[in-house]
């Protein structure tokens, strides 16, 4: 559903869509952060964003594409 949201540039809605897949399901899932991250990035929000990626770089320590996003966000890009 989230992704729907997304398409349909419901931004707010496909927020809480993906909030909620990373609380209850697929925190393990590095797209979920990077699509949370970059969704929060877009909306103007930088410390929702870091929070966030840096949770998904706690439980996925290896993935590049959360580091990459986060150090982006960080950086104010």
């Amino acid at each position: 559903m989230a992704r729907v949201f997304e398409q349909r540039k419901d931004t707010e809605n496909a927020i809480r869509e993906y909030e909620f897949m990373i609380k209850y399901a697929l925190d393990r899932d590095a797209d979920i952060y990077v699509k949370l991250g970059t969704l929060y990035k877009d909306a103007g929000r930088k410390r929702d964003a870091i929070r966030v990626l840096a949770k998904g770089s706690r439980i996925l320590p290896t993935n590049p594409n959360i580091y990459r996003l986060y150090r982006e966000v960080r950086e104010g890009g």
